[in-house]
């Protein structure tokens, strides 16, 4: 799948959109599998998500021409790599830690997976804080597996990520990692 990714030299974290091609299986284990495209429609993030029937445990691996991630998942706990070097967690209570283990930032995301909390409270989206700085805003993702709830309420091509402050590099790597997260975890629900 990873041959068939436009080059990513010319993308961005802020190319990551909720547009997605996938296709789900399940068994023993739920399988999710396709790629992200970009706002022009471009593949650019090819990803597999893999969980327990009966744990909420797995993983996703999610990769482009240039860079590999990884996300291990524990129930609601998120470790991630980065080309292979631990980029930190996304804990349980949505606070971000370093490889080190502190605490460098926090995602105020609702606790309710999909769309139907989204719309009942009037969120559409959170934010996302690193080094005691508002980085971004991400839109809350839509969930596939209700599609009948969202169908054509918004237009999924629309960058994820409204940018609120200039990141730093390994800013750039926790705003990259989290949107692809928000996309391949919490766009399709396995019920």
């Amino acid at each position: 799948m990873k041959l068939k990714l436009a080059t990513w030299k010319s993308h961005t974290y802020e190319d990551i959109t909720a547009d997605l091609s996938y296709k789900y299986w399940a068994g023993a284990s739920r399988r999710l599998r396709g790629t992200i495209n970009s706002p022009a429609g471009a593949s650019i993030i090819a990803f597999n998500r893999v969980e327990s029937a009966w744990r909420n445990e797995g993983y996703i691996f999610a990769s482009s021409t240039d860079f590999d991630l990884f996300y291990e998942i524990k129930e609601r706990t998120f470790t991630i790599q980065f080309d292979g070097q631990r980029l930190g967690t996304v804990a349980s209570d949505n606070s971000l830690v370093d490889a080190q283990g502190r605490v460098v930032g926090r995602i105020d995301r609702p606790t309710d997976r999909g769309n139907k909390f989204e719309y009942a409270t009037g969120i559409y989206y959170y934010p996302i804080t690193l080094h005691q700085r508002h980085l971004a805003d991400s839109w809350i993702a839509q969930d596939y597996a209700d599609s009948e709830f969202y169908r054509g309420k918004s237009d999924l091509s629309v960058p994820l990520l409204m940018m609120k402050d200039t990141p730093t590099p390994a800013e750039e790597k926790w705003l990259l990692a989290l949107a692809i997260l928000e996309i391949t975890f919490y766009e399709y629900e396995f019920d």
